[in-house]
């Protein structure tokens, strides 16, 4: 229920609309303008940082995992941690990327991450470099 003065405001995602008031959850971006990301020395160490509310493990490479402690154990042997997308590409590492050069992180949560079919349906980590 909306008090007056109130705008029912939507934002475009991926295959639909978002609340505006619930975009806070469902996408979380990180930016070199506000973050310093040099002083980190590891893409872990910059991932366990500033993805805030995510768990970070490296387990043969870096995995995100959104859903808690849970999802790490995996159903039957499957990967249930977030895709992560590389200037628009997806990918399975990023361990190799220096932090210096990482312009923007973007977490993508829930169905916002649905752009990216079944590989997408843990999250998505979207970085976009320099």
């Amino acid at each position: 229920i909306l008090k007056e003065g109130e705008k029912n405001e939507e934002i475009a995602v991926a295959y639909g609309h978002i609340r505006k008031e619930d975009l806070t959850y469902a996408v979380s971006h990180y930016s070199d303008l506000n973050n310093d990301f040099a002083k980190y020395t590891s893409m872990e160490q910059l991932l366990q940082s500033e993805l805030v509310g995510a768990q970070v493990l490296n387990q043969g490479g870096l995995k995100v995992y959104l859903r808690g402690s849970e999802s790490t154990t995996g159903i039957s042997g499957f990967d249930h941690s977030a895709l992560f997308v590389l200037d628009g590409v997806p990918t399975d590492r990023v361990d190799h990327l220096n932090p210096k050069d990482i312009k923007t992180v973007t977490l993508l949560k829930g169905s916002e991450a649905n752009l990216y079919g079944s590989r997408g349906s843990h999250g998505a980590v979207l970085i976009e470099t320099k």
